[in-house]
Formats: structure tokens, C-alpha cells, sequence
């Protein structure tokens, strides 16, 4: 699933390119160039000096970004902040794209749109019109003031803008401009930042903060987005009333009605249905037995072109050739759930746990999509680690059909107390997921050795995992039997060193249902003290 809703947001990277002519540059880049520069911290890459983003609406729905944006390169690891990139689709224009350098001793180079390189930005997916325009500029030494012009044309599904104004990097001046025609309205909402009032300048609203500090890099951060300042603004008309939201409630509806029809079933899938849950099981074991079959045997393969990006392929095209993308595979089991009269609920989710959280405004910022699968009180016997319950539906069991590796009870870590929206008829809400307790993720560890007369310490140990642990051991249940020894080894060293293991055996590897076990056969040559204590259970 790729978020459709284009932003002004660039990325950069380090690349060949053939030198840009040298040029005039513009005089506001000039104007920054002069500017003496500020101190920073030593390990400080470069510095934003502007980025002034843009967005114009017009009666007929168009959006049209322009930007400028600007960086002073203050170390050598800096220099990829000279290659400017932005995003573009079937939906979406660059009309114009330019960029200039100033290097220190007052050289100046300039490329124009011409220069500049396309490629698809598809990662996962089999095949998906998401492409971006890349254009570098000469002189990118230290010292050297880089900027660059752009202008975008916008078709959007959804009437969002979101102005990010806190990087990895300072910011001396960041500033967004909305113009909006006379009969519309706007809302911004701010993230990680207290609440700026706009400026009013000729029927436009600005927003301009400076001097915003770098987001610093910290040992296994959480994501950017959950730590960047930054202002998501909705606007909308009554005209446009199916494109705009002002809650979680309206957006859910949205994406209810974007979904409508694509849940019919086929002969072929009820056939299915029957075959894999007839009505002679438990509920529980038929709902397994379907989602089972969404794990397993669609397989992940993701056309995205457009509208696509959000909308998922009808379940009876998905269930007929066997493959689809997370919300495909969400919408396959719904539809086959619906056979045995198990009601179901899409949830977009975002899989960067952080991002969301229970103060975060409605938006488009999701890149995934599981199923909340409705139980009755009769259907279950035991506690489920992905149970969630709801005051008006009850009992909802959270699940992902993408996560091929995490059973039906379960929930993967990272959608674990994390935020998903829940996909109702006609409304909806932003939901906060179950995490599990530390008794179902844990590592069981015991040993049967022998001391023999010359030293060795000989005999098996036996792992029981389940819960996390278990769905990262079953990750090796493909590589070869050399590689899966090394692996144990390196697990084991932990907790004895000088020893080696002679072979392996995994039970459970398959079943995604039960712990998983796997025992070692080892010897070591002398009875070396641990180097660090094994840890038996973790959370």
C-alpha cells in the first residue's frame, strides 16, 4: 500500500552526474549565500537555510505546489544535500524544476530541468507509477550554498497538505503559504510542535518559524516522523465534500466508500470457503482455516497504479490469481469471512510504530493494512494476545495477513501498541492496539549434559520460543542447515564459549500455531565461565 497523497517533501541521495553549466543564480540565492554563516555542531552535515513551500487550490479542486529550498554544506558527508528530489505519478506534474550552487569562492553553476533524471521509486511492488525527478548541482564542496525552484501540478483523492519543518538537519527558516479560494476553509493541525497562528497576507495563510533545532541521532531512535515537528492541514469545500474529512470518523467513512464493492465473492471463492471451513468446525478453527489460506496462498505482489495505491483489487480478481498486496489480502479473507457470517474490519495502519498516537490528527499517513475480525463471546476459550476490545463491537481479534510468519492470535511487534483506523460502514476511529505480555514472548532454555572423564561438557539443549521470538526463528527455517548452525552458534556463544555444535533439530518449524522448538546436540572442550549471563526469557 503507498500513500497517494503527495507532499512537497524531498529526499535526497548520492549519485553520477555530468557537470551543470555554469550560471547566474538567482538573487534570493545570492541574498543567502552572503548571509555570515551560524555555528553549528561539529558533526553538523549541513544547514537548511530556506525552504519556502507553497500550496495553491483553485474552484476546480487543482492543487499547485511551487518550493524553494536551500542548504549550506558544512562537511564533506554533507555534499548529497546537492541532488534534489520530488515525487511524481500518473496524477501528478512537475512542470518545472531548477537548481543553482554558490561555492565559497563565489562560483556559480546552475542545472536545469533538462538535466535532470527519472526513475521509479517501486520497491515492493511488482509494478506502480510512483516516480521521482532527480537533479544535482555542481560545486558541492564545503562551504558551498545550494538551492533549488520547483513547481508541481496536484489531482489529489484527498484534500491534505502536511509542511515538515524539523529534519535531521537545523532549519533557519521554514515557511508555508496556503491560498485557498474565498468559499472554502482550512484546519491545520500541529505534531510535536505547539500551536503558530498564520499570518494573513494578501487572502493567504503563512505559517514561518526559524531557527529549528536538529532532530538528533540517538542508538535505535524511533522514526523521524514520530519525532519531526510538523503542521497537517485538511481543507475542504461542499462541493468537494467527498474528497475532505474534519475527524478519524469522516476519513474512515472515506475509505469505506473508496472499498465499497470490492468485498463481492465469487463461486470459485465460496466453493473455497466450504472446502477449507465447512460448518461441521468450531467458528474458531473455520476463521483460522480462512486466514491460514490469506497468509499462505496469496501471495504478496503488489500492482499499484493510481487510485491503486489505496484501493484494493476486488476479492474475487485477488482470490482468482492468487496474489495482491496487504490490503488485497486484508480484503480476500473479508469477503470469505462474510461466507460464514464472521463480520470483519479493514484497518489502515502505519507499520512505524510512534507515528501515530492517540493526539494525531486525521490523515493519509498509512502504509499498511490488517483486519480486525469480529468474535463472539461462544467462539474462543482463552486469552489472545491480539484481542481487543471494543465498546460497541466487542470482541475484536487484530490481524495481519501479510505477516506470513505470525499466527492467528497474534499480533507482529510493530503494529503492537501502535494506532490503526478502524474501517467501519460509515464511520470509523483511531484505534489503540493490544500489546502482548511478556508470558507469550519468551525463551525457554534447558540442558541435559554429561561431564565425560576428559573434560568435555556434552548433551542437548532445547529451546521453547513463542510469541515474537518463535515468528524470528521460523524466519531461518529456509536458509540451509550450515547457515541455521552458525545462527545457533552465535545465539549460544552467549551464554558458553569454546564450544561447537555437532547438529540440530527444529519441531513445530511449520506451525504457526504452537511454540517452536529447537534443540542443539553440543560439546565443548573445557568448562569456560559465560562471558555474559544467558538470557532465558525476555520481553
Amino acid at each position: 500500500m503507498l500513500n497517494k497523497s503527495m507532499k512537497a517533501v524531498v529526499f535526497f541521495v548520492v549519485v553520477g552526474w555530468s557537470l551543470a553549466g555554469v550560471a547566474e543564480a538567482p538573487d534570493w540565492l545570492r541574498n543567502l549565500a552572503r548571509q555570515t554563516p551560524k555555528t553549528y555542531a561539529d558533526d553538523a552535515n549541513a544547514v537548511m537555510l530556506l525552504e519556502d513551500q507553497e500550496t495553491s487550490v483553485n474552484d476546480k479542486g487543482e492543487i499547485l505546489e511551487r518550493g524553494r529550498v536551500a542548504y549550506r554544506i558544512l562537511r564533506p558527508e554533507g555534499r548529497h544535500y546537492a541532488t534534489f528530489e520530488i515525487g511524481f505519478s500518473n496524477e501528478t506534474k512537475v512542470n518545472y524544476l531548477r537548481g543553482w550552487s554558490i561555492t565559497s569562492k563565489g562560483q556559480e553553476y546552475e542545472a536545469k530541468d533538462k538535466d535532470a533524471f527519472e526513475r521509479s521509486i517501486s520497491t515492493y511492488e511488482v509494478y506502480s507509477d510512483d516516480k521521482e525527478k532527480m537533479l544535482h548541482v555542481s560545486g558541492d564542496d564545503v562551504g558551498t550554498v545550494v538551492g533549488f525552484e520547483f513547481e508541481r501540478k496536484n489531482r489529489p483523492y484527498v484534500f491534505e497538505d502536511e509542511w515538515v519543518f524539523q529534519r535531521s538537519i537545523p532549519v533557519e527558516r521554514s515557511r508555508y503559504t496556503l491560498r485557498l479560494p474565498a468559499s472554502w476553509e482550512m484546519n491545520p493541525h500541529w505534531v510535536n510542535h505547539a500551536e503558530l497562528q498564520p499570518s494573513i497576507q494578501n487572502g493567504s495563510y503563512v505559517w514561518e518559524i526559524t531557527d529549528v533545532p536538529r532532530i538528533e541521532r540517538e542508538y535505535n531512535q524511533p522514526p523521524q516522523g514520530s519525532l519531526a515537528g510538523r503542521m497537517i492541514v485538511a481543507f475542504f469545500a461542499e462541493k468537494f465534500k467527498s474528497q475532505t474529512y474534519k475527524d478519524w470518523s469522516e476519513l474512515a467513512a472515506w475509505h469505506a466508500q473508496l472499498s465499497a464493492g470490492v468485498f463481492d465473492t465469487s463461486s470459485a471463492l465460496q466453493q473455497k470457503v466450504q472446502e477449507l471451513a465447512p460448518a461441521s468446525l468450531p467458528l474458531f478453527e473455520r476463521i483460522k482455516a480462512l486466514a491460514h489460506f490469506a497468509q499462505k496462498d496469496i501471495r504478496y505482489a503488489a500492482i499499484e497504479i493510481g487510485i491503486g495505491g489505496l484501493k484494493p483489487h476486488p476479492a474475487s480478481e485477488t482470490f482468482a490469481h492468487r496474489y495482491g498486496d496487504c490490503k488485497d489480502k486484508a480484503t480476500v479473507l473479508k469477503s470469505m469471512l462474510n461466507q460464514i457470517g464472521v463480520k470483519s474490519y479493514l484497518m489502515p495502519i502505519q507499520t512505524s510504530r510512534g507515528v501515530f498516537t492517540e493526539k494525531s490528527p486525521p490523515n493519509l499517513g498509512f502504509n499498511h493494512v490488517i483486519l480486525a475480525i469480529q468474535l463472539t463471546d461462544a467462539s474462543y476459550k482463552k486469552d489472545l494476545p491480539a484481542l481487543y476490545e471494543h465498546p460497541q463491537l466487542g470482541h475484536l481479534l487484530i490481524f495481519d495477513p501479510t505477516a506470513e510468519l505470525v499466527p492467528l492470535g497474534q499480533i507482529p511487534y510493530y503494529e503492537q501498541d501502535n494506532y490503526a483506523l478502524l474501517v467501519r460502514e460509515n464511520s470509523g476511529e483511531l484505534i489503540h492496539l493490544p500489546m502482548s505480555s511478556p508470558e507469550s514472548n519468551r525463551i525457554v532454555r534447558s540442558a541435559k549434559l554429561t561431564l565425560l572423564a576428559d573434560g568435555t561438557l556434552q548433551g542437548e539443549i532445547e529451546e521453547s520460543m513463542s510469541g515474537y521470538f518463535a515468528a524470528a526463528a521460523r524466519d531461518l527455517k529456509d536458509i540451509s542447515v550450515q547457515d541455521r548452525k552458525k545462527v545457533i552458534e552465535h545465539i549460544l556463544g552467549h551464554a558458553v564459549a569454546n564450544f561447537q555444535v555437532d547438529r540440530t533439530r527444529r519441531s513445530r518449524a511449520a506451525t504457526t500455531s504452537r511454540s517452536l522448538f529447537l534443540t542443539a546436540s553440543r560439546s565443548t572442550s573445557c568448562l569456560t565461565p559465560p562471558t555474559r549471563p544467558s538470557r532465558l526469557a525476555s520481553t
